[in-house]
């Protein structure tokens, strides 16, 4: 007797996966990696195969019901990644098995009712009005969703007519997405007779010549939309066409494509590519290429690539933004052209659907993507590439709340393929473990053109208050801004806040508008006059009078992106200004219209948040203006030094590419250390520093952290529960912080409370916090757990 290991769709349940019994019927299908339907206790669920075994720990074990894959969509070495991001995040297996599959693969249970084959008349029965006319309903249907029977029917009752033996409760599965079709008229004739018929009806049946002309130029096929249907049928009587039903490949839209020349190597790429081979062919593992803003990181990759496709395997490209996705998917595509697929959110979800396949059956060779595309389902894993590797985006803030770079590296060591993290700001844990020597490390210290780094100038917005400026731009700013765009040049302002103003503010009373669902005020945009709320999307128009006070002594204050943009257009009103923010972005395709329009564009001036910061390459920019390098230096989290030093430096670097160029940093804490790190270009400086901050403070890389939320729509309820679990999960060698209340006290409509774990040893730091997440917190309390939190808002 063989039985299935399976781990059931259910969070919570055993990482080891329960036995089932394989009946005959499935035995040739019921394979590791597979997802099937297993009955647990009295529902139908699915979950997947995580191995075979001939011995069962259990006296009687469950049969298997259904096998949903033809084919495993888990490879063996996926599975073991998923095992082991399980371990080393705390999280249900079952959460990271579904976080590696699209959306549109998925397969969903669905509740649906049915009347029982072997029922007793209903007459025979005391049954309620009601319960009598869902039985009458559900005659007319082969079964119905308990939503479509709700509309009419009380839901209590179903319940009884199960119990009753009158009605049938099942689970359905369908399927997941289905591949496109198209309907396609064919040539059911050789070229030449379908040339011969064409020249025979051109003077009786012009049309229908015609459309026989371009079936030829079309190579035998074309949409049967786009042909007249009598033409249609007509063709198809005389034995000419056929119309058939064909699959198609739903593509994404092609990147921004780059000169198709092959770049030259300068020097020190040349030694980085050989460093590379040499290290990598003796022993696969990973390696942190260093390289200044402009100084040809994309180059080795592409070079690195090559190399991994001829050895006949595949690789992994990974982009922190989907905004980035178009420029480095275009160099990839014109290096590598077909062979490279595409994953991102922002896809459709034929196009994600198709793409994946074209992955899994091995199509595509090369995949480029944001987080979720280290799991993909390559076959021959060659190499994983992840660019930006600092980028706080690689982490995903929903469970299984993993980090992209730290599992391609996990899935880098499972399938021995080398692994290279790129960053001209590595993250501070990265770059030591590279010093240590964990990781290789590799340095590109110059621009590939040859150019120095632009040179930044801090200006201290304090002396700019004090001589009487109150507008947003200090005078040096406006001033290069002004001469940038009047030489016909390109310049970026970035600001990392959005919207119009940052609040609004009663002068007469101090009352601050927020939201109602989260302890937060509202940003004011332009668009309708109304103020936002960016955690829950809440939104009401800006009130004339304080709802307060009734004082329209209304006011708001700080800025954002939309205000910046104002003051570029009064201050330039000929200059063409773009904004690039998450509210311009929204639709399929608009990062790229806009880089493309800014690209295209003399005297352009590009507004944006963090997006405008990551990677992008657009010659001519010869100025870069920070508005405000404050904004995530008094975050309270530890790591706002270093995401301010990397903002600066980032966002600095797309300056002088190809040309002169200059950086201006606005502060009003211009001796901090990042801000002078990032204007001194001075990396290894910066590390120093925060470093020894760091070891003082006892924070990452010389700990491990773990954050635990409490959250509850009951704000005693969420303090007593988070109390309740520190009481009970004391460690001498872990340092418990907490509770607080969290700084997003009220998030959602519900009242959050925090606690900090950290120590030495991850094993205990883990178990710690499993031990707090399972202590019976309430019935409305909910309890996240985050290992190595990049938020702890």
């Amino acid at each position: 007797m063989e039985y299935a290991i399976v781990a059931p769709d259910v969070p919570g349940l055993d990482a080891s996966g329960l036995h089932y019994r394989i009946p005959a019927s499935l035995s040739g299908r019921a394979l590791p990696g597979a997802r099937v339907v297993v009955p647990l206790l009295s529902r139908e669920v699915t979950g997947v195969i995580l191995g075979l075994d001939r011995h069962c720990p259990v006296a009687v074990a469950r049969e298997l019901l259904r096998v949903l894959d033809d084919e495993p969509v888990y490879r063996e070495g996926l599975l073991a990644v998923g095992r082991t991001v399980s371990r080393h995040y705390a999280a249900p297996l079952a959460t990271v098995l579904r976080a590696m599959l699209p959306a549109e693969v998925r397969y969903r249970g669905h509740t649906v009712y049915a009347l029982a084959g072997d029922r007793s008349p209903p007459e025979a029965r005391e049954l309620s009005p009601a319960a009598s006319r869902i039985l009458e309903t559900l005659s007319d249907h082969q079964f119905m969703t308990q939503k479509e029977l709700a509309r009419d029917h009380p839901v209590k009752d179903l319940s009884r007519l199960v119990a009753l033996g009158l009605i049938e409760r099942k689970t359905f599965f369908p399927a997941p997405a289905r591949a496109g079709r198209l309907l396609q008229v064919e040539l059911a004739v050789p070229t030449d007779r379908a040339r011969e018929a064409a020249q025979q009806d051109a003077g009786r049946a012009p049309r229908r010549s015609e459309w026989l002309r371009r079936l030829v130029a079309a190579g035998g096929r074309l949409p049967a939309a786009g042909m007249p249907k009598t033409v249609r049928d007509r063709l198809s009587q005389q034995g000419l066409v056929r119309t058939v039903d064909v699959e198609v490949k739903r593509r994404p839209a092609p990147g921004m494509h780059e000169p198709a020349d092959v770049p030259t190597l300068t020097g020190e790429q040349e030694l980085v590519l050989r460093s590379l081979g040499d290290h990598h062919r003796c022993s696969p593992g990973v390696t942190l290429l260093h390289g200044v803003t402009g100084s040809g990181k994309t180059e080795i990759y592409l070079r690195w690539v090559g190399q991994v496709l001829q050895h006949g395997r595949q690789a992994i490209v990974l982009v922190p933004e989907i905004g980035l996705t178009p420029q480095i998917l275009g160099r990839f595509q014109q290096r590598f052209g077909d062979q490279v697929a595409v994953l991102h959110s922002g896809l459709s979800a034929g196009e994600r659907y198709d793409e994946w396949r074209r992955i899994q059956g091995g199509e595509a060779r090369v995949i480029v993507g944001a987080r979720s595309a280290v799991f993909a389902p390559v076959e021959h894993l060659g190499a994983i590439i992840v660019d930006e590797e600092h980028e706080y985006s690689y982490k995903q803030e929903e469970a299984p709340r993993y980090h992209a770079r730290e599992v391609a590296v996990m899935r880098g060591r499972a399938e021995k393929a080398p692994v290279i993290l790129g960053s001209a700001t590595p993250a501070l844990e990265t770059y030591t473990r590279a010093l240590t020597g964990e990781y290789q490390l590799l340095t590109l210290s110059r621009r590939v053109d040859g150019g120095d780094l632009p040179p930044v100038t801090v200006v201290d917005l304090r002396s700019e208050l004090k001589d009487g400026n109150r507008s947003m731009f200090s005078r040096q700013l406006a001033h290069a801004l002004e001469a940038t765009v009047h030489r016909g040049a390109r310049a970026m302002l970035f600001l990392n806040r959005r919207g119009f103003h940052s609040f609004v503010l009663c002068r007469e009373c101090g009352l601050v508008v927020r939201c109602p669902q989260c302890a937060v005020s509202l940003t004011a945009h332009r668009q309708g006059r109304a103020l936002w709320c960016h955690y829950c999307d809440y939104r009401q128009r800006t009130p004339d009078v304080c709802p307060g006070c009734g004082s329209r002594q209304i006011k708001g204050l700080g800025a954002g992106t939309e205000r910046v943009e104002q003051e570029v257009h009064q201050r330039l009103p000929g200059a063409r200004v773009l904004r690039m923010d998450r509210d311009t972005t929204g639709r399929a395709g608009a990062h790229q219209k806009l880089l493309e329009e800014f690209r295209s564009t003399p005297a352009a001036v590009l507004v944006g948040t963090q997006m405008i910061a990551k990677g992008l390459d657009i010659p001519g920019v010869e100025l870069v203006g920070v508005a405000l390098a404050d904004t995530a230096l008094h975050f309270p989290d530890f790591r706002s030094a270093e995401r301010t030093f990397q903002l600066i430096s980032q966002v600095g670097g797309r300056s002088g590419r190809g040309g002169p160029g200059s950086v201006l940093v606005q502060t009003y804490h211009p001796q901090h250390y990042a801000i002078q790190a990032a204007a001194a270009h001075d990396y290894q400086g910066f590390y120093r520093q925060e470093l020894a901050w760091r070891k003082q403070a006892d924070f990452p890389p010389f700990t491990h952290l773990v954050h635990l939320v409490f959250s509850s729509s009951g704000e005693a309820e969420a303090e007593r529960a988070a109390r309740r679990a520190v009481d009970r999960g004391l460690h001498p060698k872990v340092r418990v912080l907490g509770p607080s209340p969290a700084p997003l006290y009220r998030l959602h409509g519900l009242y959050r409370w925090q606690v900090l774990l950290s120590g030495s040893d991850r094993g205990e730091v883990l178990e710690v916090a499993g031990t707090m997440q399972k202590v019976q917190p309430g019935p409305r309390v909910r309890v996240t757990l985050d290992a190595d939190p990049i938020s702890m808002m």
